[in-house]
């Protein structure tokens, strides 16, 4: 049917988060539904001492985007959005902090069906990644012995990815990916397991330098076939 590949999308992207978080999905530090301050959305914790994966079912079909559960920040940690790659800042509130997030929303036609809802993850992962860019190149370092996978856009098994098999380097996006514009995905691996995730923005119109000049000696005398103007 038409909708095949959307579902098998779908299933890769979930699978996806499944394995790269293989050790949290079968740990005993599972939480079931944790307080929310959203109506028909459902979030589960699953931890680890290394990281915290938070699984979230929304059944609005308007979505959600709002604060929407509680953590506790730790030093060392940050929060990342694993299904839309985003960076997220807890919001303080009444002294506790919580989590804003994009659900998506779905069309009303499929309430009833196997269709019906939507899904979302997010992790508190330790800061193991420095990350910067300069113009084309984007430098990358881990406080961890991992292998580095850079990836545009959204993530997905057919999407083609850099990998790096040393925790340091650089690379020009620009080689690798072509002119792009949009996010670029930074992780950590240890084998499959996803240590630690930090994403960039290359912001739509930017210039970039597309070639370096270098300078050359100075000639002495004019070459063959040439002759020096004063």
């Amino acid at each position: 049917p038409d909708w095949e590949d959307e579902q098998y999308l779908f299933l890769g992207q979930t699978s996806m988060i499944l394995r790269q978080h293989n050790s949290n999905f079968i740990s005993d530090g599972f939480t079931p539904l944790i307080e929310t301050l959203g109506e028909n959305i459902w979030v589960n914790a699953w931890s680890t001492d290394e990281k915290t994966i938070y699984t979230i079912f929304n059944l609005n079909p308007e979505g959600f985007n709002a604060p929407l559960f509680k953590v506790n920040p730790k030093p060392g940690y940050h929060f990342v959005d694993l299904w839309n790659h985003d960076l997220l800042n807890p919001i303080k509130q009444g002294g506790e902090y919580w989590i804003n997030v994009a659900a998506e929303g779905y069309s009303r036609k499929w309430k009833g069906t196997n269709n019906e809802g939507s899904v979302g993850s997010v992790a508190m992962l330790p800061d193991l990644l420095k990350v910067k860019r300069e113009g084309t190149t984007i430098y990358f370092e881990a406080h961890a012995k991992c292998t580095i996978k850079n990836w545009t856009g959204l993530l997905a098994y057919h999407h083609e990815h850099y990998l790096s098999e040393t925790a340091k380097g650089s690379m020009n996006y620009m080689d690798e990916f072509g002119a792009y514009e949009g996010k670029i995905v930074v992780q950590a691996f240890d084998n499959d397991e996803l240590l630690d995730e930090t994403v960039l923005e290359v912001g739509s119109g930017e210039p970039v330098l597309m070639s370096t000049s270098v300078k050359t000696e100075s000639s002495k005398k004019a070459s063959d076939g040439m002759v020096k103007i004063p």
